[in-house]
């Protein structure tokens, strides 16, 4: 949990949530900010990973794109 901590401290202008659901069986999942999404995938804010490699790899800022209008198009629909 510690290291989790210790990524939101240093992604947190980026990564909203991690939230680690590997004791229910699931993935550690992150939510981004709205406006990020996963360079690989246009529009997706949400993942899972399942080890705190792949986390780490996943998150890194070169993966994480910023786009003004997705942005703006998450605001209307959270309105």
């Amino acid at each position: 949990m510690n290291t989790i901590r210790s990524l939101m401290n240093i992604h947190g202008n980026r990564v909203a949530h991690i939230d680690d659901e590997r004791e229910l069986g699931n993935s550690i999942i992150v939510t981004l900010h709205a406006g990020y999404y996963f360079k690989d995938e246009l529009g997706c804010g949400v993942r899972g990973f399942d080890t705190l490699k792949e986390l780490k790899e996943g998150i890194k800022s070169a993966k994480i794109v910023f786009d003004p209008k997705f942005y703006k198009e998450s605001q209307k629909v959270s309105a």
